[in-house]
Order: C-alpha cells, then structure tokens, then sequence
C-alpha cells in the first residue's frame, strides 16, 4: 500500500488516475457517468484521507 503522505508517489499517482479518465472517456455514456460518480467518490474520501 502506497503512503498517502509520501509526495514521490504523487506523479504516479496522478499518472494514474490520468489514464483511468482516458479510458472512461471511452466508454458509452450510462457507464462512463456510472464509473466518474465512482472515480469522484473515491478521489474525495482520498483527500479527506490526506487532510
């Protein structure tokens, strides 16, 4: 499991939720919806981990 706190691992962290979003931006409509509310839900309680 990755430090939360640790800023190396930010950039590859960030890398990917980048590549994650690409790929949503893929997918048909009713899914992609369905998996941004999931991918927001978990980048919120990951800052709210993080503060």
């Amino acid at each position: 499991m990755t430090d939360l706190f640790d800023p190396s691992q930010l950039n590859a962290q960030a890398q990917r939720v980048r590549r994650a979003a690409r790929e949503l931006a893929r997918q048909p409509g009713a899914l992609r919806d369905d998996a941004l509310k999931h991918m927001a839900e978990a980048l919120r309680a990951h800052a709210e981990a993080i503060l």
